[in-house]
């Protein structure tokens, strides 16, 4: 389980992404991936990235999102991921 504070606008934006990235097949998700690590990116972008790709690849696009509102200006995203398979390779301590 993890989560983010965002304000409503960009939890909107997000969540919109997320569920359209969850109606991608495993190829296309691995073809988006792909595409995304070529491209140069700022470090304030507010778009989903290329973590969130890679989560959704390894998890065989196993999350569930859920949304709660903070106030009238900001939510909090809660992603659960339901099976995370990782290499030991991949593991840092």
């Amino acid at each position: 389980h993890t989560g983010n504070l965002l304000s409503v606008k960009r939890g909107e934006k997000l969540i919109n992404t997320c569920h359209q990235f969850l109606q991608l097949n495993q190829e296309s998700l691995n073809d988006l991936y792909l595409k995304k690590l070529k491209v140069k990116r700022k470090m304030t972008s507010d778009r989903a990235g290329i973590g969130l790709l890679y989560i959704l690849r390894k998890s065989n696009s196993q999350m569930e999102i859920t949304s709660y509102p903070v106030n009238n200006s900001t939510i909090f995203i809660a992603f659960s991921i339901a099976c995370l398979e990782l290499r030991s390779s991949e593991i840092t301590t």
